[in-house]
């Protein structure tokens, strides 16, 4: 994805719950903001597809799925990081 600033962000899912953007070109990039959620990240969407403009204030929002089946409504925006769930797998015997 590329941003008015012409870097390009790369978004990265951790097996460890981390959730990381990182904006940069060729082989230097820097972490730009951060999350941390419950179970390993085995998903990651940009909300209104990968060219979706940022909201108000510079923000971006994703949905990631984690292993533990809950999927998290995050929103980044310069180093600060906002995860809510939003739908949480069920089974039933």
């Amino acid at each position: 994805m590329l941003f008015r600033s012409g870097e390009d962000q790369l978004l990265v899912g951790g097996g460890d719950g981390s959730l990381g953007v990182f904006e940069g070109s060729g082989r230097s990039y820097r972490k730009a903001a951060g999350v941390e959620l419950q179970g390993g990240v085995s998903a990651v969407v940009a909300m209104g597809g990968p060219d979706a403009a940022r909201g108000d204030g510079g923000v971006r929002a994703y949905l990631a799925g984690t292993e533990r089946g809950v999927i998290f409504h995050v929103e980044l925006s310069q180093g600060q990081a906002e995860p809510r769930p939003c739908s949480r797998a069920t089974s039933s015997p």
